[in-house]
């Protein structure tokens, strides 16, 4: 794996935008006081991840992007690229050229990219794991790190150690390991009194299971009977419907015999009526004849005497 090209833009005192190409044989970069060296080693250490402000000598990370003079306005981004070539697949990656890539902007966005592609802070370090690079590898060694090195505390040795050994990786997955582990057992731990509270709850369970069996059977039952009480009550209103109807039916038939009967009488009056019409109509003719008889008669003696 080698270091190709490493762009800066915006970055601390590289306003334009600069490309640095490390061709072969290239062992170093040299320069007067105050060109801008320790910017590169801190543009590569911060495209790696680096979170802390202070150990790029600021005080909060909008500090990189170039701030300005007094002849130039400054910047609202700060942007670092830088590409390696992974023909022998050093990093764990199919690429055989790979880009890092971080931007910052002052309203405090940040970006990392991968080949171009938007990834996490996560990502970019899991990259660089077990390699010897990253922010925090002994291949990048600032301006009073090596007297911090001598003067670290033993446990910060073996640190340095494990890393330098390609073992910090592993320690890594292990403590990963030991936490999920522990989150593990911690999840054990409430289910076991989860377990714990269920089984007190089951006596009343176990009851109310009971009572709700109970109740179901007796709500069957009764809706059983219920359904044979519906049954028999639509058979009675049934049977009591046709027995209605027959009477009905007799007491039309009743009525039409007796209508029959009244319209017969009607009929038998009326022919009554009518010959009592016809013998008072007679009687009368009669005694009109008898009183014109009487008349003639009387007439008659009148003559004669």
């Amino acid at each position: 794996m080698k270091l190709k090209t490493l762009e800066i833009s915006g970055f601390k005192s590289f306003a334009d935008k600069t490309t640095i190409e490390f061709m072969p044989g290239m062992t170093g970069i040299v320069g007067p006081n105050g060109s801008g060296k320790s910017n590169i080693i801190e543009a590569i250490r911060w495209v790696m991840g680096e979170q802390r402000a202070k150990d790029l000598r600021g005080t909060k990370m909008s500090d990189v992007i170039f701030g300005g003079t007094h002849i130039r306005h400054g910047l609202n981004r700060a942007e670092v690229s830088m590409t390696f070539d992974n023909d022998d697949q050093y990093l764990n990656t199919l690429f055989s050229e790979v880009t890092i890539t971080r931007k910052l902007y002052r309203s405090g966005e940040s970006v990392y990219q991968i080949n171009g592609v938007d990834s996490r802070l996560r990502d970019v370090q899991d990259l660089f794991t077990d390699t010897g690079l990253g922010k925090e590898s002994f291949s990048i060694i600032s301006q009073g790190r090596v007297e911090s090195i001598f003067n670290a505390k033993p446990e910060e040795r073996r640190a340095i150690i494990e890393e330098v050994a390609g073992v910090h990786k592993y320690k890594q997955n292990k403590d990963k390991a030991q936490r999920e582990l522990e989150q593990t057992n911690d999840n054990l731990s409430r289910v076991g009194d989860i377990i714990y509270e269920i089984e007190q709850r089951l006596d009343g369970l176990a009851q109310q299971s009971a009572q709700a069996t109970d109740y179901l059977s007796q709500k069957e039952r009764y809706e059983l009977l219920d359904q044979s009480r519906l049954a028999l009550l639509i058979q009675q209103l049934n049977d009591k419907q046709v027995t209605t109807e027959r009477a009905l039916a007799d007491q039309q038939t009743q009525v039409k015999s007796a209508k029959q009967a009244a319209d017969d009488l009607e009929t038998r009056l009326a022919d009554q009526r009518q010959e009592q019409a016809d013998l008072s109509q007679q009687q009368e003719q009669a005694q009109q004849q008898v009183v014109t008889l009487i008349q003639k008669k009387n007439n008659s003696l009148a003559h004669k005497i």
